[in-house]
């Protein structure tokens, strides 16, 4: 396809921990991207480079290590060493269209625009595939329920999406306290989006940006609990953090418990159907602003933990840094 002109550079931020096979089939169909100005950059997330340097240097890829534990901080480490115009996000087990950037990236010319998600479809051996598609639509603070579409799934998933370096200046990075191996494992993306909609810019959606990342597999019991828990988790997020916000979260969970439609989200017959038993169910629930409370104070104590960071420093010869990153070398295509 013929590029538009004067499209934006961009990275490609690559988080990864411990999965060397579904890397390389990312890095792969990340080398087929037909964009004329972009780099890939992939963080390891442990506490000592492994075979992922190696790995990197295969595809041609940038490689840091980030010894600060949880996805958001990997990310916001990936940030920090980027000065594209935009940064690109997807998970490691994922691959990409060869257009998925091009897709995006045209939303930006809008420049209201600060971040923009597309479809993931999700692919399984054993079962048909589905999607996650959020349409084509650009949402910002005068769209009905943006803050329902934001803070609770209905504007994309965190393994498709772009935003603008710029922006994330201005309204902070990820929450490190979100995301997968984090205290809260949870709704990183959303919060992210949510707090661009409410400083004034604009979320779009591209439908045609197309990653596929395999199907969820069956949660173990503890899984499930914490899944579970997760949406309460955000509810006490979101009405001690920003308390401004409490009328549209009232109305969000009024619509939630009475099943009212929603043109973004069909609502299920019983609510967390099929995923556990409703003594597990309403127990996760309840135990979602406590996770929350736990979190939060153990963050403003102790702050991220890292990954034995001293260790990895060791191993490399190098000083861990402020921000975790225990190795600052990198290949470059």
């Amino acid at each position: 396809m013929a590029f538009p002109a004067a499209l934006p550079s961009c990275t490609v931020i690559l988080c990864t921990r411990r999965r060397p096979e579904a890397l390389s089939h990312c890095l792969a169909s990340l080398r087929q991207l037909r964009y004329p100005d972009f780099t890939i950059l992939v963080i390891e997330n442990e506490a000592a480079a492994s075979e992922t340097e190696a790995i990197a240097a295969r595809y041609g890829a940038e490689y840091r290590l980030c010894t600060r534990q949880g996805l958001s901080a990997a990310r916001n480490l990936g940030v920090r060493l980027s000065s594209t115009e935009l940064v690109a996000f997807i998970d490691d087990d994922a691959t990409c269209d060869p257009n998925w950037l091009v897709r995006s990236a045209v939303r930006f010319v809008d420049p209201k625009v600060q971040a923009v998600t597309g479809t993931i479809e999700f692919v399984s051996s054993a079962e048909p595939a589905h999607d996650f598609d959020p349409g084509d639509r650009t949402v910002d603070r005068a769209t009905p329920d943006w803050f329902g579409m934001a803070n609770f799934g209905g504007l994309g998933l965190g393994s498709n999406f772009l935003v603008r370096r710029s922006v994330l200046d201005m309204v902070g990075g990820f929450d490190e306290r979100l995301g997968r191996g984090a205290a809260l494992g949870c709704s990183e993306e959303n919060d992210l989006l949510f707090r661009i909609i409410d400083a004034g810019y604009a979320v779009g959606t591209c439908s045609q940006s197309v990653v596929q990342h395999p199907a969820p597999r069956p949660e173990a019991k503890e899984q499930v609990f914490r899944s579970i828990a997760a949406s309460t988790v955000m509810v006490a997020m979101l009405a001690i953090e920003h308390p401004t916000h409490l009328l549209r979260l009232t109305r969000y969970l009024f619509g939630a418990i009475v099943r009212r439609p929603q043109p973004w989200r069909e609502r299920p017959a019983q609510m967390f159907e099929d995923m556990a038993s409703k003594k597990t169910i309403y127990s996760a629930l309840l135990a979602g602003p406590f996770i929350y409370l736990r979190a939060t104070l153990r963050h403003l104590v102790h702050g991220t933990p890292e990954c034995t960071a001293s260790a990895a420093a060791r191993m490399l010869s190098v000083e861990p840094t402020e921000d975790g990153a225990a190795s600052l070398r990198s290949h470059v295509s």
